[in-house]
């Protein structure tokens, strides 16, 4: 980048140099005719001779200074990108999971209520630590789906509530012949019950507005009308995503 300002300010200076020239001997001619030797024009030749140069340089130091901002700003850029992507990675497996416990699909009766209340707390600290790195956008669309799963500040000392009822979950859990996974008596105060709980397709919409905050933030944005349906799975719940995706600026990435 440099070696091409240095080789467009040397072609600036030998044209500046090549219209002096011819100028210089325009005013020989006019001072022949005249019969009067100007000085002062001698002055004038030389000083924009030392001007045109040095004005020159000065354009070709500003645009390197520019050039460099541009390309920090690029890499900075890029760098948050990249962690935004490694919080992607971190977060959104677990935001699976706790959204197919509450939709009641997948693999949701491999996990403790008492899990889904502890993997609160460890998205909410991802979360909070790195919102630095995204816009208020991505802490508004995570609250807003916590809000809807988890019942909190009842206290204290006292843990979240999952916003739903303990009898939609009592039958699932029967356990096997050696008790694992059988329903717990004090499984019961980890749940609002039916007053407060959330509709599931609630959840399912703060968990797809989530996503696509999520994605934005990355730079790559789902286009769609609306959220997308669930299909059952026997390993946990599969979006229908449409397959036209736009890209934003910066990123340098294109998926179709």
């Amino acid at each position: 980048m440099q070696a091409r300002i240095l080789c467009l300010i040397l072609f600036a200076s030998l044209f500046c140099v090549s219209n002096s020239a011819v100028a210089a001997e325009e005013v020989d001619q006019v001072i022949e005719v005249v019969g009067n030797p100007w000085n002062s024009l001698e002055v004038v030749r030389l000083i924009t001779g030392l001007l045109i140069p040095a004005a020159l340089l000065f354009v070709g130091v500003w645009m390197d200074r520019r050039i460099k901002e541009i390309e920090h700003r690029q890499w900075s850029n890029q760098k948050i990108i990249e962690k935004r992507l490694e919080v992607y990675e971190k977060i959104t497996p677990q935001l699976n999971e706790m959204m197919c416990f509450f939709v009641r699909i997948g693999s949701w009766k491999e996990h403790a209520p008492t899990c889904i209340v502890d993997m609160k707390r460890e998205l909410d600290k991802i979360a909070y630590i790195y919102a630095p790195l995204f816009s208020p956008k991505f802490l508004e669309t995570y609250n807003d789906f916590m809000g809807l799963c988890f019942a909190t500040e009842r206290g204290a000392g006292k843990d979240a509530q999952l916003r739903t009822d303990c009898e939609h979950y009592r039958e699932a859990y029967v356990g096997d012949e050696s008790g694992n996974n059988a329903w717990q008596e004090r499984w019961d105060d980890c749940f609002t019950g039916a007053e407060e709980a959330s509709e599931k397709k609630e959840v399912h919409a703060g968990y797809n507005r989530l996503l696509k905050t999520i994605a934005t933030e990355i730079g790559v944005g789902l286009e769609a009308d609306a959220d997308p349906k669930p299909k059952k799975s026997n390993e946990g719940i599969v979006l229908e995503i449409p397959d036209k995706m736009t890209v934003g600026s910066g990123t340098g990435i294109q998926i179709q």
